[in-house]
């Protein structure tokens, strides 16, 4: 199976992990390819999302029942995988082995609901965007002109320590929707950060990590 007709036939695709030529993990958010079976897999906190490894031929299950599963993102060591769960608002992480399969390792629960991750390059620290009133995420995401519908935006920060066996979050950014709505994707390099939106705007921020320890 070629890499575009994988992507075709999983409509669902939330984000993509890049772990070398051809070869990737995806997140599909939902079983079901009709949105208003989607709204019930989500009403019902399913777990009928999945975590997928194409390996350049063919799409195996690392996970086959995972609850709406949307980032995804691998440490520079390629051994962690770092997987967000938008409805049931966690991050979960699994050391990944050389064969690309998993083995679960913890559990951050972020009483939040997580879209997308990044990893830092120099010491693992894992920033995520969420969205706080995940209900306003969904009406704006219905109708992104109606500037009345705004969805706050929330960036945290995880420090992991002790071998991930413990964590300290942190709030960098967080915003009731009027700068910046409905936080989407979030970057961090050399004190910069900058913010994505759902629909077209984008934040640069300059951070003192002294700051948000």
């Amino acid at each position: 199976m070629s890499i575009y007709s994988y992507i075709y036939r999983n409509i669902c695709l939330a984000d993509i992990a890049v772990v070398g030529a051809d070869r990737f993990i995806t997140t599909n958010y939902a079983y079901y390819q009709k949105y208003w079976m989607q709204i019930i897999e989500f009403a019902m906190q399913s777990s009928f999302g999945s975590i997928v490894y194409y390996d350049g031929r063919q799409g195996n299950y690392l996970e086959k029942y995972f609850p709406t599963p949307n980032g995804i993102a691998i440490n520079k060591q390629q051994n962690r995988l770092y997987v967000a769960s938008t409805v049931n608002e966690f991050i979960r992480i699994y050391h990944l082995r050389k064969d690309m399969s998993v083995v679960f390792a913890t559990e951050i629960s972020l009483l939040s609901s997580p879209n997308k991750i990044f990893i830092e390059t120099k010491n693992g620290n894992i920033w995520v965007a969420l969205h706080p009133i995940l209900y306003k995420a969904h009406k704006h995401m219905q109708n992104p002109i109606n500037t009345d519908e705004r969805s706050p935006s929330q960036i945290l920060r995880i420090r992991l320590q002790d071998n991930d066996k413990s964590w300290v979050i942190t709030e960098p950014y967080a915003n009731d929707g009027a700068t910046i709505c409905g936080s989407s994707a979030v970057l961090f390099h050399q004190n910069s950060l900058l913010i994505g939106s759902l629909f077209g705007r984008t934040l640069h921020c300059d951070i003192d990590t002294s700051q948000i320890v």
